[in-house]
């Protein structure tokens, strides 16, 4: 659990010390942010009806046609579900400005410059490659444990798994900002799986902050990268021993 507590202090840290000079930063990936959770609640409240009529009238069982729970059940994936698809394309369509913010910030710490030039294109296709890779994988996981949620009792089990899949992903994409310059491809999965409670909570963070209305999704992405470099920072030592 140590590492769940290094990121909440390394949040509280990144909340308590923002500069000044970071506010362009904090605006532009904000804003990006704020567009697409526009698009999200609205497609959301749409697709959860729609899909929601469409499996009450292929499932067989008479209780999820009059359920409290199938309805929370269905509003609850539909809005995972799409979520999953923001969060990607949030990140994807940012990872050349997230990228040098992690850059920036590892900068600021160990006080040296990073390897090499900031690349726009390597940042963008190595984001691509492993956020469809992850949503590729999430997909699978959260469309099983989306099945088993209509077995009564065993959704008590399944929906909160859901959200820990939800989290571990999300925290997974903010953290390959900083891995992308140290580590390889499949090192990278290696490592963020090894820190699995660390991304589940840093995604964890991300996703709560969105709860929070224009603010928390202005900091949101700013924050969540700043943290998740300031993290894998302070352990790069261990990591390589």
């Amino acid at each position: 659990m140590l590492q769940v507590f290094d990121i909440i202090r390394f949040f509280t840290a990144s909340l308590v010390g923002t500069k000044s000079g970071v506010k362009k930063y904090i605006l532009y990936t904000g804003i990006s942010a704020i567009l697409l959770c526009g698009v999200v609640i609205y497609a959301g409240l749409h697709l959860s009806g729609l899909l929601g009529k469409y499996l009450a009238s292929i499932i067989p069982w008479q209780w999820a046609h009059e359920s409290l729970m199938f309805s929370f059940i269905v509003g609850l994936a539909t809005f995972v579900f799409v979520f999953m698809i923001f969060k990607y394309i949030l990140i994807i369509l940012l990872s050349p400005l997230l990228s040098y913010i992690s850059e920036k910030t590892e900068s600021e710490i160990t006080g040296t410059k990073n390897r090499g030039a900031f690349s726009f294109i390597q940042a963008t296709s190595r984001s691509i490659r492993i956020n469809l890779l992850n949503m590729a994988k999430e997909l699978i996981i959260s469309s099983m444990l989306f099945l088993i949620s209509f077995i009564p009792m065993i959704n008590i089990i399944s929906l909160p798994m859901l959200l820990m899949v939800q989290a571990y992903f999300t925290g997974f994409g903010f953290m390959d900002f900083y891995m992308e310059r140290h580590y390889s491809f499949s090192k990278t999965i290696e490592i963020v799986y090894q820190h699995k409670w660390a991304a589940m909570t840093l995604g964890s963070i991300f996703i709560l902050m969105f709860t929070i209305p224009i603010i928390g999704i202005l900091f949101a992405p700013y924050l969540t990268v700043v943290v998740g470099t300031r993290y894998f920072a302070a352990r790069i030592k261990s990591i390589e021993t």
